[in-house]
């Protein structure tokens, strides 16, 4: 039994011993800094793939490039489903502190608001009509502004635009 699992052994052994003398040596050659930028642009980019794409979102989604950032606007009749709008995962996000207007106008069915920051559970915002206004951060990790909706009849407005900005205005 132990010929048969020979062969695995040695290859383990290989890249064991690939990693253990070549890793520090490509550390030295690339830079510390190029392996953490690569490495925050795959989690950016993986973040990026739970967002609802905008050609498949009703209504009008204009998502600025960080994915945090933008504006939807919709007219919905009987809408079902989980639309996660603004968002991403990011090592060191561009932006901190967003602010955050949204409006629901429900006539049928029902809506929620979602912000959902790492594993915990998301945070109720709105829930069917009303307003929100208010600020939202956007620690290093993952944070995701989600609609959910079950047989939505209504109108829906939501901006986030960074802090600053706002500040300005």
């Amino acid at each position: 039994m132990l010929k048969t699992h020979l062969p695995y052994l040695f290859l383990l052994l290989g890249v064991f011993l690939l990693f253990a003398v070549l890793l520090p040596k490509a550390l030295d050659t690339v830079g510390q800094d190029h392996l953490l930028a690569f490495y925050s642009q795959a989690v950016e980019q993986a973040g990026a793939l739970a967002l609802a794409p905008p050609e498949e979102t009703p209504g009008i989604l204009e998502r600025d490039p960080d994915g945090y950032t933008g504006s939807y606007q919709a007219s919905l009749s009987g809408y079902t489903g989980q639309l996660t709008l603004f968002g991403g995962t990011s090592i060191e996000p561009e932006t901190e502190a967003l602010s955050l207007h949204s409006q629901i106008q429900g006539q049928n069915g029902t809506a929620q608001l979602l912000y959902q920051m790492g594993s915990g559970a998301p945070e109720i915002l709105l829930s069917d009509s009303g307003e929100y206004t208010g600020q939202l951060t956007a620690p290093a990790g993952s944070c995701y502004l989600t609609l959910d909706l079950q047989d939505f009849s209504g109108d829906i407005s939501i901006t986030v635009q960074p802090l600053e900005e706002c500040a300005i205005m």
